[in-house]
């Protein structure tokens, strides 16, 4: 079994990716598990010293997992944090592809806040997915993370406070199912394509795990592009959003108003769905629907 810096013995592979793979580990010195990303020095698509770059720009790790070492050894490049629980895709998976209205509504002020978090810092994520937002591990499991920064970039220059140029011709980045309608056509992303995608990521959890343009049969990825651009683009958004809370449609058309370079108003999104939560008899209590299940299950042994 292959130990990392002297201290991190990789235990089982838990991921994988173009960028290389991800596996759990035991730190030695701590007694405690940590996930390991593991990149090879010979890829074409070396990420890590990117990814890196991007953790730093947070101060705090309260939506984001710690980053605890990274350096190289032998033909590889290894990048250490924090372990931590399922993802949102496996937990969907796990509970029969049926999330609850009170989980889905918490699920949409987390993401918010996270998103304002990272946008604060100057970061725009461009890969956000179900697979990539974690919950913690054991009793952490109210707490959501954003993980997986390999895709990401400044969208203003830290020094000067300047907003990138709207560039276009640009390639897709980032899952076709939540791509932003912009992403799709090639246009550079902003803060705008962040909650585009989030409504997107919520719309999936609320219709459960069907959207219009999943699983069209295409296989050329540039006509599939455009065939589901031309899905979003088309379908009226009082159908797509039919028999769900109205503040859904609100988000996403919201989204797709805003400017270019334009700051989102994260606080009257999050007022928006904090009333929603309210006026359908819940409160936002981390009770999640994991959560609960695990507290049942605990109960019964």
């Amino acid at each position: 079994m292959t130990i990392v810096n002297s201290r991190y013995k990789l235990v089982k592979k838990i991921g994988a990716g173009s960028f290389g793979s991800v596996y759990k580990a035991i730190d030695i010195d701590k007694n405690r598990y940590v996930a390991v990303k593991v990149e090879s020095k010979k890829s074409d698509k070396k990420r890590l010293a990117h990814e890196i770059n991007m953790y730093n720009n947070f101060i705090s790790s309260k939506f984001i997992p710690k980053i605890i070492w990274y350096g190289s050894e032998n033909n590889y490049n290894f990048l250490v944090m924090d372990h931590m629980g399922l993802s949102l895709e496996k937990l969907f998976e796990n509970h029969n592809k049926s999330f609850s209205l009170k989980t889905v509504i918490m699920l949409t002020i987390d993401l918010i806040r996270i998103l304002q978090y990272i946008h604060t810092n100057n970061i725009i994520h461009r890969d956000l997915k179900p697979d990539n937002i974690v919950i913690g591990s054991n009793n952490n499991n109210g707490n959501i993370y954003l993980l997986d920064f390999g895709l990401s970039k400044n969208f203003r220059n830290k020094e000067n406070g300047n907003h990138i140029e709207l560039v276009k011709n640009k390639s897709l980045v980032g899952s076709m199912r939540y791509a932003s309608i912009r992403n799709h056509k090639g246009y550079e992303q902003s803060r705008r394509d962040e909650l585009e995608s989030l409504s997107y990521i919520v719309l999936y959890f609320l219709k459960g795990g069907k959207l219009p343009w999943n699983g069209l049969p295409i296989s050329n990825k540039e006509e599939k592009s455009k065939q589901i651009c031309q899905i979003k683009s088309n379908i009226n958004l009082e159908t797509l959003c039919q028999d769900i809370p109205e503040e859904y449609r609100l988000l996403i058309s919201y989204s797709r108003k805003l400017r270019f370079d334009t700051e989102p108003n994260y606080d009257y999104l999050i007022n928006l769905f904090q009333k929603l939560l309210i006026n359908s008899g819940y409160k936002y209590d981390k009770k999640y629907d994991w959560v609960i299940t695990k507290e049942r299950e605990l109960v019964i042994n």
